[in-house]
């Protein structure tokens, strides 16, 4: 596993610098080969530090976590590619090596147990052939497996593709939708229940999630974005330094948090930076000239 971090975080990383489309090529083999030296170790681990009840449950767990982490991924990479076009490939190199990388660094099998997980790649291809034809179970397995991973790959390409080019839409249009999908499944996904970890939220749990994302995030975006339009750039950054001392009185007015001399002392400090600012924007307009910026 350890071998394998250096080769995908350099393919990633060097992929948007390249060329042409076969230079490409050779990069993304390469970061799939790695990748594949990876993976068996990787998935050798669940014997090893799981029990067998658990397998599934686990299973089912990294799926929801890949999946949302492929959608967050796909929407701030569009955004990404759009401010420059490397930054996407370079996050993720870094993301990938971190994560992968945090598996080899605290990931601790029992001491004695089992064998060696990867014994070469002959061993490997010969084990998983004979696992494939003499257990059926694993089979449709990895038929109804791959028919998912083939269909959510051609559906993420086939509306990036819709949107850019029959419609005309910049990249990061693509990547709006894929957000607004993204949070439509999360929210099914965690509002379905069905296990011991999901419960199917109440009444007032509903509520708070309906006031929170329609009212205190979308329209308080809305009128914050509306409002930044029609007062200066100077102005927009000294109202919105002032955040931590609104959210330092909605926490004593709703939640009893403590107001001490820190606390105190750090709200004066912003609002007498504002209070100079303005004072001194009124006192150089009285005199004819700009403003300080």
């Amino acid at each position: 596993m350890l071998a394998a971090l250096g080769p995908m975080g350099f393919c990633l990383a060097i992929v948007a610098f390249m060329p042409n489309i076969w230079t490409i090529t050779l990069i993304v083999l390469a970061f799939f080969f790695a990748y594949y030296v990876y993976e068996p170790p990787y998935r050798g681990l669940y014997p090893d530090i799981l029990h067998e009840s658990l397998y599934g449950r686990s299973q089912g767990v990294q799926h929801v976590l890949r999946g949302i982490a492929l959608g967050v991924a796909l929407v701030a990479g569009g955004f990404l590619f759009k401010v420059w076009h490397p930054a996407p490939f370079l996050l993720a190199a870094v993301a990938t090596t971190a994560a992968c990388g945090a598996v080899v660094l605290y990931v601790r099998e029992p001491e004695g147990e089992g064998s060696r997980v990867f014994r070469g790649v002959r061993s490997y291809v010969k084990t998983s052939w004979t696992v494939f034809f003499e257990v059926p179970e694993v089979r449709r397995f990895l038929f109804a497996n791959a028919a998912w991973e083939g269909t959510f790959a051609a559906m993420r390409t086939f509306v990036v593709l819709y949107i850019t080019i029959g419609l005309g839409q910049p990249l990061s249009t693509s990547s709006a939708v894929l957000a607004l999908v993204q949070m439509g499944m999360c929210t099914l996904l965690f509002s379905a229940g069905g296990t011991w970890s999901l419960r199917s939220p109440n009444a007032s749990v509903w509520f708070a999630i309906i006031i929170t994302g329609l009212f205190a995030s979308a329209f308080g975006y809305y009128v914050q974005t509306w409002a930044q339009a029609h007062i200066s750039a100077n102005r927009t950054a000294l109202i919105l330094a002032t955040e931590p001392a609104w959210a330092l009185v909605a926490a004593i007015a709703l939640a009893g948090q403590r107001f001490g001399w820190v606390e105190a002392a750090g709200a004066a400090v912003l609002l007498l930076a504002i209070v100079g600012h303005e004072v001194a924007s009124l006192r150089f307009e009285r005199h004819g000239q700009p403003s300080p910026p």
